[in-house]
């Protein structure tokens, strides 16, 4: 993707919203025969850039006409929100919690209303995507999945790519796929440029008071908790086969799995882990109980099992470490970052890889029986070596290892509230608040700082033209005036004067006159955008007396530019002054006044030589003679005459010129 290819799909946004802004009715264009046809005809054109044909496509992701209305459908659902006109006043910070395609929205509310655009990432909805709509979860059609896939692609770039701030959830693991997808790979920005723009805001446990450490295990019996929701991200059906390991394979009988979550979010899912439950004689051991209390659920397990395939920073590992039930999890997502001590790198839980089930079945009974490494704290007797877990554990192996689970509760436990001063440290609700509250106020400074508030909408009027100069005037002293008084002394020295109006740039505008500005105003930046309507252009018939007026008195005059050119009593120009040096091309309207005089100026004829013909102007006023003749780039601006040019020579300073 290139700089030209998202230009062109957030005018084609723009454009979206403002078609239908008015009265057009949604679904009744989408659903229209002109809009179908152009559908197709885009899909199955063979000229269209940066595209494979489809004569090229592979023979699944051939289409039918079902296909084609099913992907226009569901395009034009995600893309409803585009049918929402933009609110004329909107709040200063736009803020979206994702970036798929709703969000896009933002980059709307952004140029249009000119607010400031920050994504506070929860997830990283690209990934995610790629996971529910490949052809493992997903049934439709190859066509549409691909169609969706392409849409959501193109607007998590552009999201990310117009997002004036970016705030993931997490300091490891998502920034990179934002920086490599707001990016394009490196394509459209520099990877460590585009990274400027992410702070990470790391989320926090609001209430931790509401897990408190359990002083009392209420099981008697060892038993591993599971808090998710039953469905593919949470690969429940990994946590199964390492029961089965566990309790058939290696003969642990006194083990209990208990899984807490919504059956209903993926009801396939579901049935399928009930099927393993029944295939593999685990319904003793194992228990799918739906949906409860965390705080409840916690304060009855020995242990808390999170066999996740896809996170972003799971704080339900911080919930249960808080209790003081030691964790292990899988190494997905920040989950590392969860249980890692920021200032030492310490970690007092076990992460494993994940689709492991050999590896999460071993995590398990090593923190549930104080084994491998986690023997050093349990303070064992001198000399006393601790049993180790064999690939292959014999009868007496599972009775020594069992019996130890209970002897080591107590070291179990404290254990886990090693882990709870981790959480307390990284995870504090004040911080996390203070954190996001800094985040919004940095949006909002960023807002003033461009001065978007303060730029005026372009007049319709000449004559507004003169109120709002006057009024900006008295705006900037003002402010100027409330500096001294919000401000004290110190911070005024620190503050750097900003510009009150845009920079301007080479290829802004090509003018046709050179002239002086004033002395007073930098020629750095061009005027406000007011200065440069063509609506505002003062005619010589036009009055400075207006009807709607600000003000009680009429505003001041307007003085007019002096004229390069002057004129003698029988309307020939007058010979330039010897002081100004360079060409003074002669007005037009002058060139032949001096034709139809009678003889009575030949005294003025003699004292007065006119200048040489110049086929470069005559040319120039030839063009400006042609009706209609205006150059795309030009812009007209008050003080200037069009067909006068002034060359100014400058002095060497120093040899820099």
């Amino acid at each position: 993707m290139t700089v030209a290819d998202v230009n062109q799909a957030t005018r084609a946004l723009l454009n979206l919203n403002t078609y239908f802004e008015d009265s057009r009715h949604w679904k009744e264009v989408w659903t229209s025969d002109i809009v179908k046809d152009t559908w197709r005809e885009l899909w199955l054109a063979d000229d269209m850039p940066n595209a494979q044909p489809p004569s090229e496509w592979f023979r699944t992701e051939l289409p039918t006409l079902s296909h084609f209305d099913t992907a226009l459908e569901l395009w034009y659902r995600y893309l409803f929100i585009f049918s929402i006109p933009i609110p004329d006043k909107i709040p200063h910070v736009f803020q979206a919690s994702h970036h798929s395609v709703s969000a896009s929205y933002g980059i709307v509310c952004k140029l249009k209303r000119n607010c400031t655009l920050q994504i506070w990432d929860h997830a990283i909805s690209w990934r995610e995507t790629n996971l529910y709509l490949s052809s493992a979860m997903c049934t439709l059609p190859p066509f549409i999945r691909n169609s969706l896939l392409g849409l959501m692609k193109l607007t998590s770039c552009l999201i990310l790519h117009h997002a004036d701030q970016i705030l993931p959830c997490a300091d490891f693991f998502n920034p990179g796929w934002e920086v490599e997808i707001g990016s394009s790979k490196g394509q459209l920005t520099h990877r460590n440029v585009f990274r400027r723009k992410v702070d990470p805001i790391v989320n926090g446990i609001t209430d931790m008071q509401k897990f408190s450490p359990v002083t009392e295990i209420k099981t008697k019996k060892p038993t591993v908790t599971m808090l998710s929701h039953v469905w593919f991200a949470k690969d429940i059906k990994t946590a199964l086969l390492a029961a089965d390991i566990i309790t058939n394979e290696w003969g642990f009988k006194d083990y209990q799995l208990d899984i807490y979550g919504a059956l209903n979010k993926s009801p396939v899912y579901s049935s399928e882990c009930q099927e393993i439950l029944a295939c593999k004689g685990l319904g003793q051991q194992v228990a799918m109980r739906g949906t409860a209390d965390p705080a409840k659920v916690l304060a009855d397990t020995w242990l808390f099992l999170n066999s996740s395939v896809s996170e972003g920073l799971p704080l339900a590992l911080g919930e249960a470490a808080l209790t003081g039930a030691p964790v292990v999890c899988t190494d997905v997502g920040a989950s590392l970052r969860v249980l890692t001590d920021p200032d030492d790198g310490k970690r007092y839980s076990e992460v494993v890889a994940p689709n492991d089930a050999y590896g999460l079945a071993r995590a398990q009974i090593n923190l549930l029986g104080m084994l491998d490494e986690w023997a050093q704290y349990a303070d064992d007797a001198p000399g006393v070596a601790a049993p180790i877990l064999p690939h292959k554990p014999t009868p007496k192996d599972v009775e020594i290892i069992t019996r130890r689970m209970y002897e080591k509760s107590e070291y179990r436990r404290k254990l886990g509230m090693m882990a709870r001063n981790i959480v307390q440290k990284s995870f504090g609700g004040d911080r996390y608040l203070r954190e996001h509250e800094q985040m919004l106020w940095i949006g909002k400074a960023y807002y003033e700082m461009l001065g978007i508030d303060k730029r005026i909408i372009p007049p319709k009027t000449p004559t507004r033209m003169l109120s709002l100069r006057s009024r900006v005037a008295r705006q900037q002293q003002e402010v100027e005036a409330t500096y001294s008084e919000v401000f004290d002394p110190q911070m005024e020295m620190m503050l750097h004067p900003r510009p009150w109006a845009n920079q301007r740039h080479s290829g802004a505008s090509s003018f046709s006159s050179f002239y002086m500005d004033e002395s007073a105003r930098s020629s750095t930046y061009s005027l406000p955008t007011w200065e440069h309507d063509r609506s505002g252009m003062r005619t010589p018939d036009s009055s400075i007396r207006y009807a709607n007026s600000e003000e009680d008195g009429s505003p001041p005059l307007v003085t007019r530019p002096p004229r390069t050119h002057s004129r003698t009593q029988d309307g020939r120009p007058v010979s330039p002054s010897p002081s100004a040096k360079g060409k003074r091309p002669v007005h037009p309207a002058y060139r032949n006044s001096g034709s139809n005089s009678g003889s009575n100026n030949s005294s003025a004829r003699s004292s007065y030589c006119a200048p040489q013909t110049d086929t470069r102007r005559d040319l120039l006023v030839v063009r400006q003679n042609v009706p209609g003749y205006d150059s795309a780039r030009s812009s007209t601006r008050i003080r200037s005459h069009l067909s006068e040019m002034e060359t100014i020579e400058y002095d060497d300073f120093g040899g820099r010129l």
